[in-house]
């Protein structure tokens, strides 16, 4: 869970409060979790690339939303 808030706090400092922003991290969260191989790679730097790939999937439904209404 430490690794979702660091993300959130790196990139994206303004929606660490948003819940539905840090549940979305926590699905990547879990998607790397899945998916790790570690012969590839370190686990976090694995998970961190899930963590924001979810959250910017996200913000893109978020604007599609947008647009529609």
């Amino acid at each position: 869970m430490n690794l979702v808030y660091y993300t959130i706090n790196k990139y994206y400092p303004t929606f660490i409060t948003d819940e539905d922003i840090v549940q979305v991290g926590m699905v990547g969260l879990c998607c790397a979790a899945q998916n790790w191989d570690e012969t590839k790679s370190k686990f976090s730097s694995y998970a961190i690339n899930c963590i924001l790939n979810e959250i910017r999937t996200e913000f893109r439904n978020r604007q599609k939303q947008v647009k529609t209404v």
